[in-house]
């Protein structure tokens, strides 16, 4: 069992950032590759938490991944670790460039199932909207990410402006959200998968999605789940197949992630007084 101290040690040494409640985040950045041995390292504990959160086993994917220098590649990755020391979560994204709008692609997601209620997903992307914010002088950013679950989505449809997310229930996406999209789905290699006016990609995985579906189209356990929105449940059994995924984009300035940090905030007082 790895333990989160153990991440610390990892050369390079990454940032230690305290998150509350116990909570802290081990960050690299894409400045030095990893060690042999540190990779090593970080790979096991990346298949560690994403085995944990899924209810099975990730080592083939990430074997995958790692042959095609995934580390390498990510502008920022990050481990959280709990008061324990133990391991919990998992999260990437890439900053990119797109047609001159400034993108993050997070990837790579992953939470253990005793702390997906914790909101460390969102205290991590609130925290770096607001570096990335600054790094492009206060200019907008578009979030973007694939989902193909109903909890993700209702999570972070509460998390965000309502009317910021895309794909909406309620409404088309705009040009602008289309052409975000697109870039992305280019720059995934996806384009020609991408279906315009849903932002879902169509077979997605040459396959049912792995950590959802078993190759015989049974679903795994930990993925068996409704988030508690019925209309948001319909919505994603309508739209998706087994081997598709939605590309979620949302564009993001200072006053939405303003409001973004308050709802973190008011969320946190909340779960503390009824504690």
């Amino acid at each position: 069992m790895i333990r989160y101290s153990d991440t610390l040690r990892i050369a390079p040494r990454p940032r230690d950032l305290p998150l509350g409640g116990g909570l802290r985040a081990a960050i690299w950045d894409q400045r030095r590759p990893l060690a042999p041995d540190s990779a090593e390292l970080l790979y096991g504990v990346i298949v560690q938490v994403a085995s944990d959160c899924f209810a099975t086993d990730m080592s083939p994917y990430w074997q995958g991944k790692a042959r095609n220098d995934y580390l390498e590649r990510v502008t920022r990755f990050f481990v959280v670790g709990d008061a324990g020391d133990r391991p919990v979560g998992i999260a990437a994204y890439h900053r990119l460039t797109l047609g001159q709008r400034r993108c993050l692609y997070w990837d790579a997601t992953a939470v253990v199932p005793d702390m997906q209620r914790s909101g460390v997903l969102k205290k991590l992307i609130a925290w770096t909207m607001i570096e990335e914010l600054a790094r492009n002088r206060l200019g907008e950013v578009f979030l973007t990410w694939r989902t193909e679950s109903p909890t993700v989505y209702y999570g972070f449809r509460r998390f965000l402006e309502q009317t910021s997310l895309y794909p909406s229930m309620e409404r088309s996406p705009p040009p602008l959200i289309r052409e975000v999209a697109a870039d992305v789905a280019g720059w995934l290699g996806q384009a020609d998968k991408l279906v315009a006016d849903t932002l879902r990609i169509a077979n997605a995985f040459d396959g049912p999605c792995p950590w959802r579906w078993t190759r015989d189209l049974e679903e795994l356990p930990a993925c068996h789940a409704d988030c508690p929105d019925p209309s948001i449940n319909e919505f994603f059994r309508r739209q998706l197949r087994p081997e598709d995924t939605f590309l979620l984009v949302s564009r993001l300035d200072l006053r939405g992630v303003g409001a973004m940090v308050g709802r973190i905030a008011r969320s946190l007082w909340r779960r503390r007084a009824g504690a």
